[in-house]
């Protein structure tokens, strides 16, 4: 039931949070011309708000949401400037796990113990 609760909980904050990005570029951008230096302006502004809200959304509710802010901090080649900005600093942040949590998963799965494999 933890989980459910916890998908729940994450699933009111990002659907708020998404319709909060699509409303900033639908009405953000509504009456501008394409390609006008207004317009390009205005854009880039908006990239910056929304790649913030994204980034306390992965922060906020971590697991899977955490990984996708990480994984779009990555596509510098696709995605705006100001989403990679924003969102590569998730690669050096993210949930620790206990060496002892480590050691236990990993001799579970792999039927050895961890000092035999690794130094």
């Amino acid at each position: 039931m933890k989980g459910i609760g916890k998908g729940l909980t994450n699933a009111m904050v990002a659907f708020p949070a998404c319709g909060l990005c699509a409303y900033d570029y639908i009405y953000g951008l509504k009456g501008l011309e394409y390609g006008t230096d207004e317009y390009t302006e205005k854009r880039a502004q908006i990239h910056t708000k929304v790649a913030a809200r994204l980034k306390w959304m992965s922060t906020h509710c971590g697991g899977i949401y955490f990984k996708a802010g990480q994984y779009i901090g990555t596509l510098e080649r696709m995605m705006p400037k100001e989403y990679t900005d924003a969102l590569k600093s998730l690669q050096d942040k993210g949930a620790e796990v206990p060496y002892s949590k480590i050691k236990v998963v990993y001799e579970h799965d792999k039927k050895c113990k961890i000092e035999d494999v690794f130094s």
